[in-house]
């Protein structure tokens, strides 16, 4: 989970228009590429998992290339790429080369949720994607998240309506991990405030289940759901020590395996019963989460998935992704050496909340344009990552556009994009399409045109100044001739003028004209 903040609250909204984008044919195959290329750069991170991965990605890539290599984007993957496997094939990963040959052959969105509990390829890589809040990785899930989503939400009505008719008004859920010094430390100096979860989170309505994933020592009654998971993560262990020469795991290497510390997808490279010894070799607490919730507030979906669960065992409830939580408290047990986190669900858009008006204020800014321009957007504003911003734009510009201001913005934010790059050339290609599109258009919005055009002008001439200032000029002057702006952006106008001829020219009374000319269109302009 991570602090709430402003760009947490338009992550999560994203991600609520992510879901909600229509299917489209090529969706599975380019989330199969996308598991095929990530399943690759795993390597590094887990080295049974990644070298696993890494055959299955041999043998497809045997057949035409997954890649784009000239923009990075992924092609689509025909069913015939994944191919019959022969003698060579390695019994160590002749279950994964199936998993992925199932999901690919049987897949339905009726199986979201028994997919999402096996200890798969696709729950390992959709939950490193949300972790890390990589929109661009996101996007690519959007076939898997949505019907995840969808399921859940189905399920959470018939959820709460049971609960209700047993007249309950309140769940306590558990959730049992092993976390950092650094993490416990950012817990306990946030107490009070407000966290969002950025995967969709497990939980259990056992609170001895929870203790066995934070590593804490119990007699399990016999045949109990503990019990049961203790005996099957005891035997994932024996074959982790086994594959890893009974090698203990170094903390950062635990660190990127904590998604997989949740109900049936635990598996903990350690001893059970010697909980004590990994939390001081890795320097991590045995943390046992609770979850309040109040089954009349309105959030985000949860429900109890044991009937669609891979494991019909574990009595897990799952969360989705952007639930909201505020941290009660956090508290250290003696008797069984664990901290006790206490979290309260927070209703969605309550009232109460101070940031409820910039919430919906960001979500009708997203809402008032198409979701690609949007993630182009959120991707350009929050990394250096501009190629990736690129090719949403890109997409979307390739699609059937209908709106031609929505084809402005996109060229306006390739343009700039270009320019940021120092690459005036293609971006003085993109603000003259923009400039072409409004001449085309200007009767349907003689308004929006003149934004657009005047926009253009100006952008391209403070390249021109760069490259060529007498282009500048040209430019700059095309703007006071059609009049494009009101009397106080007319003054940036002057001043640019001006700035031109004193640092470029030895023309300096024009220049004074200029800087006279902006003043008396605004007096504020010193």
């Amino acid at each position: 989970m991570s602090l709430r903040s402003l760009r947490k609250d338009q992550f999560y909204l994203l991600i609520d228009l992510v879901v909600n984008i229509p299917s489209t044919v090529g969706e599975k195959d380019e989330m199969m590429g996308e598991c095929f290329l990530s399943c690759y750069q795993r390597e590094d991170e887990d080295e049974d998992y990644g070298s696993q991965c890494l055959y299955c990605l041999d043998h497809i890539l045997r057949t035409p290339p997954l890649i784009n290599t000239s923009d990075n984007n992924l092609a689509m993957i025909p069913s015939t790429s994944l191919p019959f496997f022969g003698p060579t094939c390695f019994k160590l990963n002749e279950v994964k080369l199936k998993e992925v040959q199932e999901f690919y052959d049987e897949y339905k969105k009726e199986q979201a949720i028994s997919w999402y509990t096996r200890n798969s390829f696709l729950f390992r890589l959709l939950n490193e994607a949300c972790r890390t809040e990589d929109i661009d990785k996101i996007y690519t899930f959007r076939y898997y998240i949505r019907d995840l989503y969808e399921r859940l939400s189905v399920l959470h009505k018939n959820y709460v309506q049971y609960l209700k008719s047993k007249e309950t008004k309140s769940i306590i859920l558990y959730r049992g991990q092993q976390i950092s010094e650094e993490e416990l430390q950012e817990l306990q100096n946030n107490t009070g405030k407000s966290f969002s979860t950025n995967t969709f989170l497990s939980t259990t309505t056992y609170i001895n289940v929870a203790y066995v994933f934070a590593g804490i020592d119990i007699d399990p009654i016999p045949d109990s759901p503990e019990e049961k998971i203790l005996k099957r993560l005891q035997s994932s262990e024996k074959q982790h020590l086994k594959n890893k020469h009974n090698q203990p795991p170094s903390e950062e290497k635990l660190r990127t395996m904590r998604p997989e510390l949740s109900l049936n997808r635990a598996v903990l490279p350690c001893d059970y019963s010697k909980s004590a010894q990994l939390s001081t070799h890795c320097k991590c607490r045995s943390v046992v989460f609770s979850y309040t919730i109040n089954i009349n507030a309105f959030t985000k979906p949860y429900a109890d998935i044991s009937e669609e669960s891979y494991y019909k065992d574990e009595c897990e409830i799952l969360l989705s992704m952007g639930t909201i939580f505020r941290c009660e408290s956090v508290e250290y047990s003696r008797n069984k050496n664990f901290w006790h986190v206490k979290m309260i669900m927070i209703a969605d858009n309550n009232g109460n909340d101070a940031d409820s008006d910039t919430h919906s204020q960001i979500l009708n800014d997203i809402q008032q344009k198409p979701i690609l321009l949007t993630l182009g957007k959120f991707v350009s504003e929050t990394s250096d990552n501009f190629d990736k911003a690129e090719r949403y734009y890109r997409m979307f510009l390739e699609s059937e556009i209908k709106n031609p201001w929505d084809q402005c913005d996109a060229y306006e934010a390739l343009g700039s994009i270009c320019k940021k790059k120092s690459q005036y050339e293609i971006a003085i290609e993109y603000f003259e399409k923009i400039i072409e599109t409004c001449k085309k258009y200007s009767i349907e919005n003689e308004h929006k045109s003149t934004q657009y055009m005047a926009l253009s002008y100006v952008t391209m001439a403070e390249i021109y100044t760069i490259t060529d200032f007498q282009k500048a000029i040209k430019h700059l002057n095309t703007v006071i001739e059609l009049r494009l702006y009101n009397s106080i952006k007319m003054a940036k106008i002057y001043n640019m003028l001006g700035d031109i001829y004193r640092t470029r020219t030895t023309l300096f009374r024009k220049a004074l004209y200029y800087y006279q000319s902006a003043h008396r269109n605004d007096p504020t302009n010193l």
